[in-house]
């Protein structure tokens, strides 16, 4: 069951979230198109070339964030100075990329599931693009496109193809200026970012060309199988990031209606699928899935912390002890095998022709 209903605000350890993975489509959308494996390659690419390519953590400088201060140790972006509740140090980075290589293998190495012709896509945006790892990929996949990766905190790896670049841009509030439409934006793991996400699919929809496509993959709130209790650290972590999130204007639940958001907005062929992601190796799972928990727990161990520390602190009340309390604590019930998984969502839809 998900975890939703009264909260507290309390300093105990517990409660989480995270993961899914079992591939299904939303009964109340169409099937979800065949794609072609000609179309999309395998994330096993030559490893020399995967290697050279994966962007590296990026030494972020002090003008460019907040150390210390409020940021308890973190370090964070200063463009819109505090609305970034995600840190953007180096071991952030190194975390971004690892679970980039999760979400590609939950996704079959897939980098999109939308029925795209490669040969017709030549401008595409990547919103919220992180450290880049998508981006960078999708422009060495198809070097024909020119790829932008967008953010709040600059993304700078050290190699980057000469079809990709990045920029610093609030998607929010800023203006989207861009000389020439998109064939095709892409949004992943940004339900943090946007007060307004149906604004953003606005967005997206005016910047892209007739017959482009939107392309959001997002997670869910932490989801557990059994009973399990709301004293139980993960659970009740997992209950107070929605409840911070929600006090700040940014719900980590909102990403259930993203398909019902761009049918609104004017989307055409809106289409669906869901993805059972595991958060830890937990008894009675598939080899495949018990894979994908083992990386999960170790992205996740890491992201307890990063995802707390300023959204309960400044919104929660609680000290930096009281959240690294609690992070030691969702982290033993992930070792000790507790059910918990997050279902992962990938939603697309066409602008009308």
């Amino acid at each position: 069951m998900s975890s939703t209903g009264d909260q507290d605000t309390t300093q105990p350890a517990d409660a989480a979230r995270l993961l899914g993975e079992d591939a299904h489509t939303s009964p109340a959308l169409s099937t979800a198109a065949t794609v072609e494996r000609s179309d999309i390659e395998s994330l096993h690419r030559d490893e020399a070339i995967g290697d050279l390519a994966r962007p590296q953590p990026t030494v972020i400088m002090e003008s460019e964030c907040v150390e210390n201060g409020d940021g308890h140790g973190r370090t964070y972006d200063t463009f819109r100075r505090g609305r970034n509740t995600l840190p953007n140090g180096t071991e952030e980075q190194g975390r971004l990329n690892h679970q980039h290589d999760i979400l590609m293998r939950l996704m079959d190495g897939n980098l999109y599931l939308a029925p795209l012709d490669p040969i017709n896509i030549h401008n595409v945006l990547d919103i919220g693009t992180g450290t880049g790892s998508w981006a960078i990929d999708f422009a060495q996949r198809y070097p024909s496109a020119k790829v932008i990766g967008s953010d709040l905190t600059p993304s700078t790896p050290l190699l980057v193809p000469p079809n990709c670049s990045f920029e610093i841009h609030d998607a929010e509030e800023d203006d989207w200026s861009y000389s020439t439409p998109f064939d095709y934006v892409h949004g992943r793991l940004i339900i943090t970012c946007f007060a307004d996400p149906l604004e953003i699919i606005y967005k997206c929809f005016d910047n892209l060309k007739p017959g482009g496509y939107l392309e959001i993959h997002d997670l869910s709130p932490l989801e557990f199988e059994g009973d399990v209790s709301r004293s139980k650290p993960i659970r009740r972590w997992m209950d107070l990031c929605i409840e911070a999130s929600t006090q700040n204007g940014r719900p980590w639940n909102n990403a259930v209606h993203f398909a019902h958001w761009m049918h609104e907005v004017g989307f055409e062929d809106v289409e669906e699928r869901l993805f059972k992601l595991p958060s830890n190796p937990y008894e009675g799972l598939s080899a495949h899935q018990q894979e994908l928990g083992r990386e999960s727990m170790q992205n996740l161990s890491s992201a307890v912390e990063a995802l707390s520390l300023r959204n309960f602190t400044r919104t929660l009340g609680w000290t930096p002890a009281g959240v690294r309390e609690l992070a030691a604590a969702v982290r033993r019930d992930l070792s000790e095998g507790v059910k918990a998984y997050c279902t992962a969502r990938a939603v697309w839809g066409r602008k009308p022709l």
